[in-house]
């Protein structure tokens, strides 16, 4: 039979053990959380950047570049080209910003008013 100060340093070290498998397994736990909590970070940063994009991507392509000075006109008239083509996958657009034929704006005679 082992003797009774064996025994307590085994009983001892089994608990150490017990205690560092028990850290160990926190630390995991606590590390797991931190992450998801990061990534959520990452994807409410991603979400909102996208938002702002495409709120910025909305304003542009409500410009109205014909009551602008020819620079102007150009400037954002690219703007908005390149808007287009990103949203029509590369594609190279085939809508002349200088037709305006399509464009419906109402009159009072029309009852848009």
């Amino acid at each position: 039979m082992a003797d009774p100060s064996q025994q307590k340093r085994d009983k001892y070290l089994e608990t150490l053990v017990d205690q560092g498998i028990a850290f160990e397994e926190d630390r995991r736990r606590k590390l797991n959380i931190l992450d998801k909590f990061v990534q959520d970070q990452a994807d409410a940063y991603a979400y909102q950047k996208q938002q702002d994009k495409e709120a910025q991507e909305q304003n542009i392509m409500s410009m109205d570049v014909s009551k602008f000075t020819p620079r102007k006109k150009k400037y954002w008239g690219d703007k908005q080209d390149e808007i287009m083509q990103e949203h029509a996958g590369g594609q190279q657009s085939t809508v002349n910003p200088e037709d305006n034929s399509g464009d419906y704006y109402p009159s009072p005679h029309d009852g848009g008013y």
